[in-house]
């Protein structure tokens, strides 16, 4: 730093900021220090220090220069200790950011030669291919392994040299190959049954054909199977989200495809406006539901109309993201049909001529009145619902009625009470007795 120091006995005395008494220069703690008068000489010295006196020597142009320091020495560099366990470059500190760790057991790890390779991704960034590991960049200097966001091994690329590394992995080094295009794509491991095994597939000249989905985004169909567009160059199965089948798409030609699916092949029939599974002319039944509205019954599943004018029938359980849908013409016949449903087929009972029940109306008031069926009493709670008037407690009965309240549709006779009784009144209107 340029500072005056007093070397007496290899200990040396720094010089004070104001007065004549120079303190140690190697500890804070050290009392031992020496007084100087106004000629420089010493009146006044206490060396009892606390720690072992430096190494100096003199160099050629006869200034003195502490030793012993620990280096070390690795390629014809020499590197010293920074903090800790890093050791940085000691020659050209810090311009130079040359670096390496040494364990407690003595094991050096890091490198300033190591061979690396620049290779493309299939998404095409850069990575660092070193040993067949491959980094990507987190920083300006700074990359980090690529596989698992875990694993700790890392490097520092400072113009175009590894300055540092750590290539420590907790798992295997990848198995890439290149493609024609030349980038690099790693092998997939899938699970058939409880066996690994290891399947790629390149496309050299594989035929494909776009189609239109039933929601008007571009499909590629290749050999039955369909590719829905993630990014600019690349597709993925769109037929189920667990399916690891994709395939890249460059210049309108498939440079690669991994085309190992979990389900079959859709079969697929154009149509002017969408792309349905071909099927051939079904029968179905029209049913009613709980709330008065006609829905179409095939198979187990039921389809509800958009809208009054729509010719389009959609699954009656679309909140659970179904995307089962139809088309009906004119006369009724089905048109198109989408029959992939993400759940299993309802249990239907056909109410027709069994509800003969003993419905009539009772007043109670005015402005009061009830729905009896078979003794029971059900309170209105929507323009078609009739709830039991012993809802409070807990009674869970009730019944569904017809646009024209002259029928019922539904009932559920689940009464946890025995039927009230009622008198009627002169003026013809009812009171309770009894329930």
């Amino acid at each position: 730093m340029g500072k005056c120091l007093i070397l007496i006995g290899g200990y040396t005395f720094s010089k004070p900021s104001h007065g004549h008494t120079w303190p140690c220069s190697t500890k804070r703690t050290c009392k031992a220090k020496l007084k100087l008068d106004d000629e420089g000489t010493v009146v006044e010295l206490n060396n009892h220090h606390i720690h072992p006196p430096r190494k100096f020597f003199r160099t050629s142009s006869g200034k003195l220069v502490r030793r012993g320091k620990d280096l070390i020495l690795l390629d014809g560099y020499t590197y010293s200790n920074s903090k800790c366990n890093t050791w940085i470059c000691s020659t050209h500190y810090p311009q130079c950011r040359a670096s390496l760790k040494r364990d407690r057991s003595g094991r050096v790890y890091g490198a300033s030669n190591t061979d690396y390779e620049i290779i493309k991704s299939q998404r095409g960034k850069d990575l660092l291919l070193v040993g067949g590991y491959t980094f990507n960049q987190r920083s300006l200097n700074s990359w980090q392994c690529s596989t698992h966001h875990m694993c700790r091994a890392k490097l520092n690329l400072c113009r175009g040299r590894i300055t540092f590394i750590y290539n420590e992995h907790d798992h295997p080094p990848r198995k890439l190959w290149q493609s024609k295009s030349g980038m690099y794509y790693r092998f997939t491991f899938l699970r058939d049954s409880s066996v690994h095994y290891i399947r790629t597939f390149v496309a050299g000249s594989t035929d494909y054909e776009i189609i239109t989905s039933q929601r008007g985004k571009d499909l590629l169909v290749v050999d039955g199977y369909t590719f829905n567009q993630r990014s600019v160059n690349s597709w993925k199965c769109s037929t189920n989200q667990w399916c690891r089948a994709k395939l890249t798409l460059t210049d309108g030609k498939i440079v690669f495809i991994m085309n190992v699916h979990n389900h079959p092949p859709k079969k697929h029939l154009q149509t002017k406006k969408w792309c349905f599974n071909a099927k051939p002319s079904l029968s179905y039944d029209v049913v009613v539901s709980q709330r008065g509205k006609s829905m179409i019954l095939i198979n187990g599943h039921t389809y509800s109309r958009m809208n009054n004018s729509s010719n389009t029938w959609v699954c009656s359980k679309k909140n659970a993201k179904c995307k089962a849908k139809l088309r009906v013409d004119h006369e009724g016949s089905i048109l198109d049909i989408s029959e992939f449903h993400c759940h299993p087929p309802r249990s239907y009972i056909d109410t027709r001529g069994r509800f003969a029940d003993d419905l009539k109306f009772i007043k109670l008031s005015e402005n009061k009145r009830l729905l009896m069926v078979n003794g029971y009493t059900f309170a209105k709670t929507s323009p078609r619902h009739w709830y039991c008037s012993k809802k409070a407690k807990s009674c869970k009965a009730r019944v569904f009625l017809n646009a024209e309240e002259n029928a019922v549709v539904f009932r559920d006779d689940n009464h946890n009470h025995p039927p009230p009784e009622y008198g009627l009144t002169c003026e013809g209107y009812y009171v309770k007795i009894t329930g």
